[in-house]
């Protein structure tokens, strides 16, 4: 596809950075920034064309996409001085796809009176850069049936779904992971005590894909955790801060969240414990200290060996 829409990219790493280089790839021209000079350097070399600062980026862009790690980064590149409120191109359309607090969408929007759609996405940095995210959509709908709208977020995400009025994005993006934090932290205790059981890993784990246990966590960080790839697909850090968003908008409407907070304070306690910056599978280290008995197998899993395609 080609476009002569400009797409600006604020915040290039590993999501940012490959939804990014898949616009890009669709035909359209595309521009970033990041504070970081070495991200910015590698999408560069990857077709993104450099701005030189957050208003740069605002004001030579038609769509703008933000995606950065914290409420208050957000806050500071649409709010602050020289951010996107100040320097946005007339008729500019802005898609924050960081994982927020719904309240943090709305006041942006109130103060700012950007035009706004809250587009947070789910599938990780390999799914971004292929396009096959899942993106949860809240705003006007008038601005989400634009067509450059439109061309932009099927460029990103397979599924695209609108959710509501602005925030729904959002808060539909923390409940996921709410949920999904919760599914892998039981995920690695159980896998904990497996490995204290002794059991055999090929059989077991296809036991649990084809039984009541089967979930999305189980399948796709299984076999990561059995190899011991600790690297950062979602680290402990950010799964931390997400709960932690989590549990504060829960709290704005009195609603008890028991689970989470047990499973918020897990990870907390596994970034105390200098796990924060490993994939958030790093928690089963928290029970390996207690179990004595390492998770992990001589045998090599694939990484899709748990997918569900053929069940």
């Amino acid at each position: 596809m080609s476009s002569k829409i400009v797409v600006g990219v604020i915040g290039l790493g590993q999501m940012g950075g490959a939804m990014a280089r898949k616009l890009f790839d669709s035909g359209y021209e595309t521009v970033g920034f990041d504070l970081n000079e070495d991200v910015l350097a590698a999408a560069v070399e990857d077709g993104v064309t450099a701005a030189k600062s957050t208003a740069d980026t605002a004001a030579q862009t038609d769509v703008l996409v933000t995606s950065l790690p914290t409420p208050s980064i957000v806050e500071a590149v649409y709010l602050g001085e020289d951010g996107v409120a100040e320097s946005a191109a007339e008729g500019l359309v802005t898609l924050e796809m960081s994982t927020i607090s719904p309240d943090t969408t709305r006041s942006i929007v109130d103060e700012s009176g950007l035009t706004m759609l809250d587009a947070p996405v789910s599938g990780g940095p390999e799914k971004a850069r292929s396009g096959d995210l899942t993106v949860m959509v809240g705003g006007e709908s008038e601005t989400y049936n634009r067509e450059d709208v439109q061309g932009v977020l099927q460029a990103i995400g397979q599924k695209v779904y609108y959710l509501g009025d602005l925030g729904a994005g959002h808060t539909t993006k923390l409940l996921n992971n709410q949920i999904g934090s919760a599914v892998r932290a039981v995920s690695m205790e159980a896998a904990a005590v497996a490995a204290v059981q002794g059991v055999d890993w090929e059989p077991f784990m296809q036991v649990v894909r084809h039984s009541s246990g089967s979930s999305y966590q189980f399948r796709k960080r299984m076999p990561r955790l059995l190899g011991r790839n600790f690297e950062p697909g979602f680290s402990t850090s950010n799964t931390r801060k997400d709960l932690r968003l989590a549990l504060e908008m829960a709290d704005t409407v009195d609603a008890p969240t028991p689970i989470t907070s047990i499973v918020h304070e897990l990870y907390k306690r596994a970034e105390g414990e200098g796990l924060g910056e490993q994939d958030s599978i790093s928690i089963v280290k928290l029970f390996e200290k207690t179990t004595g008995v390492p998770v992990e197998s001589k045998m090599l899993f694939d990484d899709d060996y748990l997918e569900w395609k053929d069940i």
